[in-house]
């Protein structure tokens, strides 16, 4: 089941607008599906849980917090800007890592 799908059968959004979102998405219209979604109503936090419910992944906001330098050496930043994603941690050796699109 797709992540789209899934918002379906929560109604989240309605079957109804699923053409139409999935017609923007093909078109390349606005900044992604999460911009599409907020456009059609889902609030940016929703969505943000529900994507960690489908992916069954932690969510965690780094919004205001610092991460240290030496976390940050793990990836080399052209691997962070090519995968969007970024090393936030080392906890019991292991490094823990977000990102924004788990696909």
């Amino acid at each position: 089941m797709s992540f789209l799908d899934e918002l379906i059968e929560k109604k989240i959004i309605a079957s109804s607008e699923l053409a139409a979102i999935e017609k923007d998405i093909a078109e390349g219209v606005g900044d992604g599906l999460d911009a599409l979604l907020v456009k059609h109503g889902v609030n940016d936090e929703e969505l943000l849980k529900l994507k960690g419910e489908y992916y069954r992944l932690p969510i965690k906001s780094l919004e205001g917090k610092q991460v240290p330098f030496e976390t940050l050496q793990y990836i080399p930043e052209e691997s962070v800007r090519y995968y969007k994603f970024v090393p936030t941690a080392v906890k019991d050796g292991v490094l823990e890592v977000g990102m924004l699109d788990p696909d």
